[in-house]
């Protein structure tokens, strides 16, 4: 929903309180002058005409049961206003953690859960922790937060499941207690597996996934190796597979027939898998609005491969996407292939995350990027868009990712462990606002791009986990025009008699004519400033 949208509603409903408001005075002041005047009229009556006294006491009787429930709907319109007034007067207002409502504390309870789920774990080896432990730890704090915890469904929606070697009981039963605190919440899902774990023989894991599948919305499925385990044949032989089929051992590509995939995913809207080739390009993907193909993070030169007309199936059968991560390596066999030529449409589009291989070299990094934008055609939405790995060596190459930058509407850029972007391209992007380089290497792989651009100015560049040299920060800084720009987590050194490491303000000394607004940050623990950049809601 839009800001716009939410500031309308809530307008509309400030008048309706208003007016409600007014409308229960006028009702009140009604009623009470109607009881004055049975009042003064039962006590001529009692004197002058009984009978009609009598009739007058009868009507009284029965309306005096009405009290105590108006005095009870009267109870319950200022209990409510008096939290919203609590709670308003709390975010004004700095307090101590004990002292918030109970619903503000379960909002901080949310929030931080959220935040703690956004950390990618390691699978390089078996983990100790099975669930996500974060509302376990807040529902044993004390008894006012596990009061606040247990009830609140939102903080126990997220459940994990990784394969253990020594600790697998408790997995499905921990899982079951996180499912029934969540109500009738929808789950986020996730299963990571462990290579070489040994296959779980219990029935209650497979049992699980299957009770709760069709109230499953977003499913992560992390694989540690380059082939399927015991435990990911159950999780996902719960989750997709009928409970009167065989055993089934998909290989690395989980090929699925179509009946199985429009029952077990087309509920789907959040797919993220790790280290797999989906073979699926059913409509069952078309409720998807944020999907993930990466490789495993620990194994950057065994990614999976995808062919180009698989590729181009999956983005036609998901045209809702908001989000799209792409990693894998994309085959361009067969190279007479009519998907060759296709380019999907996605008008939802918002956030763009897309990994080079590096399989063939660093030289060939910005063909493989230019050869997946090619198939994808951005709405006209502002877009957040992360390139990873690429070192922009290929001249050739560059005209398909400019043209990708001309048709889309990229407000946010981040250039990811590759190189600085030629000036060139970043002028495709007239819209952009923020511009971030995160662990680039600043030498001469880039010189051909030394030219200034006609950008007018970007608001906010930030330069992150770098080591630069003060000659190649002031040809940077002569490229890109920006009104702040953060130096977080840079060393700076110099070429001349060295390198010979200098201090932040001997910039000034080495030509770097910096922007007025400079930040430096050392040591910076903040996390990455795109993390947020998949939060669109």
């Amino acid at each position: 929903m839009l800001r716009s949208d939410h500031s309308s509603k809530y307008d509309q409903l400030k008048k309706d309180l208003r007016t409600a408001g007014e409308q229960l005075f006028t009702a009140l002041d009604r009623y009470t002058g109607i009881c004055s005047t049975v009042r003064n009229a039962y006590h001529q009556a009692s004197f002058n005409n009984p009978q009609s006294a009598r009739l007058l006491w009868s009507s009284v009787e029965s309306e005096l049961f009405l009290i105590p429930l108006l005095e009870a709907r009267v109870g319950e319109v200022a209990q409510n206003l008096n939290r919203v007034f609590e709670m308003g007067k709390a975010k004004d207002s700095p307090h101590s953690i004990h002292d918030l409502p109970d619903e503000l504390l379960a909002l901080v309870f949310r929030f931080a859960a959220v935040a703690k789920s956004q950390h990618f774990e390691s699978t390089d080896k078996p983990m100790t922790r099975t669930v996500p432990r974060y509302p376990d730890s807040i529902a044993q704090t004390c008894a006012r937060w596990r009061q606040v915890a247990l009830p609140c469904p939102h903080l126990w929606t997220r459940v994990y499941l990784t394969a253990h070697l020594t600790r697998f009981k408790p997995i499905p039963n921990y899982a079951e207690l996180y499912a029934k605190r969540a109500g009738h919440q929808p789950l986020e899902l996730r299963i990571t597996d462990i290579q070489d774990d040994m296959g779980p023989d219990d029935d209650g894991l497979e049992q699980f996934i299957a009770s709760v599948a069709p109230r499953t919305k977003s499913l992560e499925l992390v694989r540690s190796g380059l082939y399927p385990s015991g435990f990911e044949w159950k999780t996902l032989g719960g989750f997709i597979k009928p409970p009167n089929d065989n055993a089934k051992k998909w290989d690395t590509e989980v090929d699925l027939s179509l009946e199985q995939i429009e029952r077990g995913l087309a509920h789907l809207t959040v797919l993220h898998v790790s280290q797999i080739t989906p073979m699926w390009g059913s409509t069952a993907c078309q409720g998807l609005v944020d999907l993930r193909l990466i490789p495993n993070h620990k194994r950057t030169y065994d990614r999976p491969i995808i062919t180009v007309p698989e590729f181009v199936s999956i983005l036609q059968a998901s045209p809702r996407l908001r989000i799209l991560h792409f990693g894998l390596y994309l085959c361009m066999f067969p190279p007479d292939s009519p998907a060759q030529g296709v380019t999907v449409r996605l008008n939802d589009l918002e956030v763009l995350y897309l990994s080079a291989s590096g399989t063939r070299g660093a030289e060939a990094t910005e063909r493989e990027i230019s050869h997946v934008m090619r198939h994808i055609t951005p709405g006209r939405k502002p877009l957040r868009l992360t390139l990873d790995r690429v070192h922009y060596e290929d001249r050739s190459a560059l005209e398909g990712i400019e043209a990708f930058f001309q048709r889309a509407h990229i407000v946010k850029f981040c250039a990811k462990g590759g190189t600085p972007p030629p000036v060139g391209l970043v002028d495709c992007a007239p819209d952009l606002t923020q511009l971030v380089f995160d662990g680039c290497r600043y030498d001469h792989t880039y010189n051909f791009c030394r030219t200034r651009g006609w950008l007018i100015g970007i608001y906010s560049w930030i330069i992150r986990d770098s080591l630069i040299y003060a000659e190649d920060l002031a040809e940077l800084v002569n490229q890109y025009e920006a009104v702040s720009l953060v130096m977080s987590n840079c060393r700076f050194f110099s070429k001349d008699n060295g390198p010979l490491e200098i201090s932040e303000p001997d910039l000034e000394n080495w030509r770097c004519e910096l922007p007025d607004f400079v930040q430096y940050i050392y040591p910076d623990s903040s996390p990455d400033p795109t993390v947020d950049w998949n939060n669109l809601d």
